[in-house]
């Protein structure tokens, strides 16, 4: 059944309007997308805990109902956005997917966003080397060619690292066409994770209890980041994914609601 949202902007610190879908009621809770996608990637999950959360599918810069914000993009200001939806919804626990989780972990160390109880889904961190690597060149070429399909694809099986059969899955699904049309703001981000230091010590200062989700079927580079920030963070547990991968919230909604349900009821 799907439940009705209504809707929430807010004022980032640069001026930019930061967007989010609202789905359900009870304590707030708000969700970090990834980069190929918009809040709306999430709604299966949020209409499951909508009974008892008020869920905040946020749409992160450049996306749906957010703006673009300047040329001047950093890994600071996705962090200043989150600050600035938790703070007028009130919320205490965040979840963050994919770049979308980097940012919530950027934002935490610095003090930017506060959380009691923090999710995370398989951030992409460099911490076997850069992530988009000598692919990012070939990512862009193709953006700005307008290939937009093309580049989407190769960025899906090179810098995420997805088996062929799980791009293939994505291709076929109806929302493809729309994550095509965000492939070009995906050139700055991969740039930004490129750009972050491959050491996570930066990140142990974050004492709030942290729940990390690992699909058994994910890239080895996910993997790692996310067996190195388990040992980083001093409340960090990690919940498997058994049989999926990066797409887990997507391809099995029901199992990603209940993990973080139970996560955040034991808290």
């Amino acid at each position: 059944m799907t439940v009705m949202a209504r809707t929430i902007t807010v004022t980032s610190a640069d001026g930019t309007p930061i967007g989010a879908r609202i789905v359900g009621s009870g304590p707030p809770v708000v969700v970090v997308h990834g980069s190929s996608s918009t809040g709306e990637a999430w709604r299966a999950v949020a209409e499951a805990l909508a009974d008892r959360y008020a869920v905040y599918l946020v749409d992160r810069r450049g996306r749906g109902l957010s703006g673009a914000g300047n040329d001047a993009y950093a890994i600071g200001r996705e962090a200043d956005d989150i600050g600035a939806v938790m703070a007028a919804a009130g919320a205490e626990i965040v979840i963050g997917h994919s770049f979308g989780a980097t940012c919530v972990l950027e934002g935490l160390a610095a003090g930017v966003v506060s959380a009691a109880r923090v999710v995370l889904y398989e951030p992409p961190l460099p911490v076997d080397g850069p992530v988009a690597g000598d692919a990012l060149a070939s990512y862009a070429a193709l953006v700005d060619a307008g290939a937009l399909d093309e580049a989407l694809t190769l960025a899906l099986s090179r810098i995420v690292r997805m088996p062929d059969s799980a791009v293939a899955a994505m291709r076929r699904a109806p929302d493809w066409a729309a994550r095509v049309a965000l492939a070009p703001v995906w050139v700055r981000e991969l740039r930004a994770i490129d750009a972050l230091p491959a050491d996570v010590s930066r990140y142990v200062a974050i004492k709030a209890p942290t729940q990390l989700l690992l699909g058994t079927e994910t890239s080895a580079n996910l993997a790692a980041a996310t067996q190195a920030l388990s040992t980083a963070l001093p409340s960090a547990t990690v919940s498997t994914l058994s049989g999926h991968g990066h797409v887990a919230h997507v391809t099995a909604s029901g199992l990603v609601a209940g993990l973080i349900d139970r996560f955040l009821a034991a808290g």
